[in-house]
């Protein structure tokens, strides 16, 4: 059979349309998803759950409310239910301020924070909330350090145990736990396994 036969026949014609189609189908389904974020990143749901009845919880979560890029953020989750839209990606992140976050933090003690991000969601997602969090946990720290050390400051002429006791201290002020829902192993393969599985999946329609 000749070339230009060849072309003109049923399977040959099938063959190109499958792969023009194939090919326009991918670029129709993936580039809408990878465009979304960051442009729609606000559109994003995220739950900042504060247990802490003190100034200071309440003070943050104010200024977490306000300051985030978020449209959607909800306050009025118990941590139990937040983490259980989160394992079912109704959230893309949650913020816990523990109970005894004030109380801490009146008496000197390290403060903390958790930061629950769900792994098993769209890799994009996940990746743009560790930087969200990492912004967040940035700005606390330095914030937390300097009002500790305002307070220490007023101490002069320690000696050298106690001022090593007290810069510890400064250090140790606050700390933000990066907690990871759903786990996923090292490597660039599990991250991109779905997108494999639905290109497989196409292949095979």
């Amino acid at each position: 059979m000749k070339f230009k036969q060849f072309l003109k026949s049923k399977g040959a014609i099938a063959s190109i349309f499958m792969g023009i189609f194939y090919a326009v189908a991918m670029l129709g389904i993936f580039l809408p998803g990878y465009t979304a974020i960051p442009g729609n990143m606000d559109e994003l749901k995220i739950a900042i759950v504060n247990e802490d009845k003190g100034e200071s919880g309440n003070q943050i979560a104010g200024q977490l409310g306000e300051s985030l890029p978020f449209k959607t953020i909800e306050t009025d989750l118990t941590n139990k239910q937040a983490l259980k839209d989160l394992e079912h990606n109704e959230l893309a992140l949650v913020i816990h301020i523990p109970e005894n976050f004030s109380a801490d933090a009146q008496s000197g003690k390290g403060t903390n924070i958790d930061f629950t991000v769900n792994e098993a969601s769209s890799t994009m997602v996940s990746s743009s909330m560790s930087s969200v969090v990492t912004q967040i946990n940035n700005e606390l720290s330095a914030n937390f350090s300097q009002q500790t050390a305002q307070g220490i400051l007023m101490n002069f002429n320690l000696p050298k145990e106690q001022a090593a006791e007290m810069a510890e201290q400064i250090e140790n002020s606050y700390t933000g736990n990066y907690v990871i829902m759903n786990d996923v192993p090292t490597g660039m393969h599990n991250s991109m396994l779905p997108m494999f599985l639905t290109m497989a999946g196409f292949s095979q329609t």
